[in-house]
């Protein structure tokens, strides 16, 4: 392995050298510097980003991510034998951290628009709509744990009293549909109309 980790190094050292445009240099020194990693031997207990990711469970792109962000605290730097570095990471560190990091989802006390519509009980494109219209408001997003992009999360107790307030809203109306006999003419009773323009006719 040290043989193979000076050769491979002898090779990325001649390579980058006859590259002409220093972005190009970069991009083939970066890339270099991944092979020499791979080649390398670490310490025992230690493993190499790529098996690092494996074994945390959220992928090479969501661990990058989470260095970037610094929330990867198992990490060091390891000098590779035939010049260089690369970083390793313990395996005792990354199931410590794993086990502390919270990646329920949805998050304690929220749930997602699917649970959110069945709640209501309609789909989730008419709840969709309901948003959209404004009548539901406490919907917000949030970055879901170990993956890209976000989700959106709708708070349990704004939800109870958004649909307590929908129901009494129902009742109302239903309450003003109801006939009613006519103050004025004895013997008449009034019957509410409803329409998708008008409101307040009366048959």
């Amino acid at each position: 392995m040290m043989v193979m980790s000076l050769s491979i190094a002898w090779a990325v050292r001649a390579l980058t050298e006859t590259v002409g445009s220093p972005a190009t240099s970069d991009f083939m020194s970066e890339h270099a510097s991944e092979l020499l990693c791979r080649s390398a031997e670490v310490p025992p207990g230690f493993v190499m980003r790529e098996e690092a990711a494996r074994i945390s469970g959220i992928g090479i792109t969501a661990w990058k991510r989470w260095e970037a962000q610094g929330k990867v605290i198992c990490g060091q730097w390891f000098t590779l034998p035939g010049g260089g570095r690369c970083r390793i990471y313990s395996i005792d560190g990354i199931q410590r951290m794993m086990r502390e990091v919270n990646l329920t989802f949805p998050p304690a006390g929220t749930v997602d628009r699917h649970e959110a519509a069945r709640m209501f009980g309609v789909a989730e494109r008419t709840f969709s709509e309901l948003e959209k219209q404004g009548r539901i408001t406490c919907g917000r997003y949030i970055s879901i744990p170990g993956k890209s992009g976000k989700k959106k999360i709708y708070p349990l107790d704004d939800l109870r009293a958004l649909a307590e307030a929908f129901k009494r809203a129902a009742e109302e109306s239903r309450h003003r549909l109801q006939p009613y006999p006519d103050p004025d003419k004895p013997g008449v009773v009034r019957v509410p109309l409803v329409s998708g323009k008008y409101e307040g006719m009366e048959a």
